[in-house]
């Protein structure tokens, strides 16, 4: 079985180092301070920053008895480094229209980490009025094996053109242990203790076992999001499920009705927003999360979200609909233990979140 998780993503002999520590947390401020730089308008010097985190990731990865679990992380972490400093220099100077990925120093600026649109009217009624087209994401997944029976799955998030790496979520498959926990990452925080949003995932109720999830932001001060299925589903059942969310009220549906079917192909659930927090509460305006599969496992598949949505918001619904795919395309061999596991992630998240703002 392997002897680390999203919780614990370093071994616990390196958390108790206090050198280990310091140097870092040396290493977060070097490796974020670019996509601040950018974020600011600074970006021949964000360039520079890019390369020294580049550097820096290559010593990293070459450090004797680096677990592959971590080298991978810090490994993707200089791929995103490559990629900006790379288009970046191909811009020569012509900053005024970049496109910024998503990263602490975006989040910061954005404000309150869950505010969304204040008007009474439905959210899907900004893209309805001035006709802008859905912001799409590509996603494109991959997995390393990082020990005996155990692989380290990733789904990248591009934007529309495949040029730029948004985020990343990253879920552990063992074949010890059921798959209970997911966290998404921007492009500023795919090393450990990066993670923006962590999910777990729940079996609940018997004997109609379904699934809800519960979802955590680094920095929030309003406590968690949870996704809860409605009463009436079925067993194995995802949907329909609701939360709230900055105020709002929403709801994911799969369209035709169902998704516990054994033999169901999986796809995209639509979120809509509800009236209020009742269940089967009325959906009010469009829908304004969808997607679509192409393809198998190494094709590319797209999600879309109407414009007017803010930040928190899309990244809640990437990190719902991600954790869902990992849960359903990689299934425990039993269910039951998955309770228990859930339980001692649910715990240890917390911790996690004190440890994580302590690193950096």
């Amino acid at each position: 079985m392997f002897d680390l998780s999203l919780t614990q993503q370093l071994p616990a002999h390196a958390l108790a180092s206090p050198d280990f520590l310091s140097s870092f947390k040396t290493c977060v401020q070097l490796i974020v301070l670019p996509f601040k730089l950018e974020e600011d308008g600074h970006c021949d010097d964000a360039i520079k920053a890019h390369q020294n985190a580049i550097v820096l990731l290559q010593k990293i990865q070459k450090v004797s008895g680096i677990r592959k679990f971590n080298r991978k992380m810090y490994e993707r972490q200089e791929g995103v480094h490559r990629e900006r400093a790379a288009y970046l220099e191909g811009m020569k100077g012509r900053y005024d229209e970049i496109v910024k990925v998503p990263s602490r120093a975006a989040v910061a600026k954005a404000g309150s980490t869950k505010a969304v649109v204040s008007s009474l009217d439905p959210l899907s009624s900004f893209s309805e009025q001035s006709g802008s087209s859905p912001t799409e994401y590509v996603i494109t997944h991959d997995s390393e094996l990082i020990d005996v029976g155990c692989r380290s799955l990733w789904c990248t998030v591009k934007d529309a053109t495949s040029a730029h790496t948004l985020y990343a979520a990253q879920a552990i498959w063992d074949r010890d242990k059921p798959l209970i926990e997911c966290v998404l990452r921007r492009a500023d925080g795919m090393f450990p203790f990066g993670e923006a949003i962590h999910t777990t995932l729940l079996l609940q109720g018997k004997p109609n076992l379904n699934f809800k999830l519960r979802m955590q932001r680094r920095g929030a001060d309003d406590g968690e999001v949870w996704e809860v299925p409605s009463s009436t589903a079925g067993k194995k059942w995802w949907s329909p499920r609701r939360f709230s969310f900055g105020g709002r009220h929403f709801v994911w549906k799969n369209e035709d009705g169902k998704d516990g079917s054994l033999f169901r192909k999986w796809d995209w659930e639509t979120l809509y927003e509800v009236r209020d927090e009742t269940e089967g509460s009325e959906v009010v305006g469009s829908r304004l999360a969808w997607g679509k599969t192409q393809g198998g496992f190494k094709s590319k598949w797209y999600l879309f979200m109407v414009e007017g949505l803010d930040l928190a918001l899309r990244e809640h619904i990437l990190a719902s609909q991600l954790s869902r795919y990992f849960r359903w395309n990689n299934p425990p061999y039993k269910d039951l233990s998955g309770v228990e596991a859930g339980a001692r992630a649910l715990r240890a998240v917390g911790a996690v979140w004190s440890l994580a703002e302590a690193l950096g």
